[in-house]
């Protein structure tokens, strides 16, 4: 949940960079924001695909057979 708001985030920096960058007169400004959220996002679509591909498979546990007990019952 973390690294999407943390993308959402990045991407509204983005659309202030870019504002940043054609409306106001710092355009160095603009173009360091507009770097800083690009790296943010890079890094969280990595990180939300190894987490997708690094799901671990779920398997069932081994459990022992009660059909065929491993000893015979004692008889009385």
């Amino acid at each position: 949940m973390l690294k999407w708001i943390t993308l959402i985030t990045g991407l509204i920096i983005l659309a202030l960079g870019i504002v940043v960058l054609l409306e106001g007169s710092q355009e160095i400004v603009g173009i360091v924001i507009i770097s800083v959220s690009a790296l943010v996002i890079l890094v969280d679509i990595v990180l939300l695909l190894l987490k997708k591909k690094a799901k671990p498979e779920k398997t069932a546990p081994a459990t022992p057979s009660t059909t065929e007990p491993d000893e015979e019952p004692p008889v009385f």
